[in-house]
């Protein structure tokens, strides 16, 4: 059986049960020691994603779940392109 969010059920199956939180927790415990600041976003709308990756210029890394934008997500991809950062 599937996570329930907002009534649908997730296949986890297919896709990870791990929660932003559980994520970010992760990611904190690599970069603490960095002195780095994990700042963590979220959102299904690709406009508002193109405007979360300048809304950080200064970002140093982007962890990014593009999931069913990698069909129509040109715009996105084009956004990390312009970003300061390595995209790789």
């Amino acid at each position: 059986m599937g996570q329930i969010w907002f009534g649908l059920e997730i296949e986890t199956d297919t896709y990870m049960e791990e929660t932003l939180d559980d994520v970010v927790l992760e990611v904190e415990a690599v970069t603490e020691p960095l002195g780095w600041t994990v700042v963590a976003e979220q959102s299904d709308n690709e406009a508002e994603l193109i405007g979360l990756l300048f809304k950080h210029p200064d970002i140093r890394a982007a962890i990014i779940n593009s999931g069913a934008l990698m069909i129509v997500g040109w715009s996105f991809r084009d956004a990390l392109e312009d970003v300061a950062f390595s995209v790789g």
